[in-house]
């Protein structure tokens, strides 16, 4: 319970991806104020099909650590 509030009301942007295809499935308070999409309108849809990434080169470099790692952070990220 504590865990998923903390994901729930971190002041950083969080979201969990699916493994598989890379659609959401899960993002937290953050997410929702600084991309204005909330969970219902982005569940099952991918950061790109949203249109969300603005930097393609970060995109990959993320996507790359991902494969290596199995998560990223105090990545910057710039999103439209």
């Amino acid at each position: 319970m504590q865990l998923a509030a903390a994901f729930r009301h971190s002041g950083n942007v969080v979201a969990i991806l699916d493994e598989g295809d890379a659609t959401f499935v899960d993002v937290n308070e953050a997410f929702e104020r600084h991309t204005g999409w909330t969970l219902p309108e982005i569940l099952g849809r991918s950061a790109v099909e949203v249109g969300l990434w603005a930097d393609f080169e970060a995109r990959s470099a993320i996507w790359g650590r991902l494969g290596v790692y199995r998560s990223v952070s105090d990545q910057a990220v710039r999103c439209r």
